[in-house]
């Protein structure tokens, strides 16, 4: 075998693992392209299964403030919510308790340069959450 064999299989074996290569790579990049497209289609569809929970979720609170105010104002509504709407009544009482507290607290206390700032129980919530995911 002389020289210009053995060269020209060694040009034919490199040119063939080159096309390998690059038929490789196109290959993986369109998979790659089309497992991206099916991420992102997900990631849409999600968000779009989230809002609508989340209007979901709006109407049945609607609903029930609905209901919680016919009861309230003395309007036959379903024995079942009775109880549901006496535990509203019972918390609402003790939300109205614990603010005339803060308010006689505000009111009687010596601490001139302390402003207080109302705190909802979001707020509280997200704090507290903060906090756990920082221990």
């Amino acid at each position: 075998m002389d020289f210009k064999d053995t060269f020209s299989k060694i040009r034919k074996t490199a040119i063939d693992t080159a096309s390998t290569v690059a038929h490789s790579a196109k290959e993986g990049s369109a998979a790659l392209a089309k497992k991206s497209s099916e991420l992102i289609e997900i990631s849409k569809l999600t968000l779009s299964i989230n809002s609508e929970e989340a209007k979901i979720k709006e109407l049945y609170s609607d609903i029930g403030k609905k209901i919680f105010e016919k009861h309230a104002s003395g309007h036959y509504i379903d024995p079942e919510l009775v109880e549901n709407c006496n535990e509203i009544t019972a918390l609402n009482s003790k939300l109205k308790e614990l603010k005339d507290k803060i308010e006689d607290i505000k009111t009687n206390s010596k601490i001139d340069s302390v402003e207080f700032e109302e705190v909802s129980s979001e707020d509280i919530g997200t704090a507290e959450a903060k906090n756990n995911t920082q221990e």
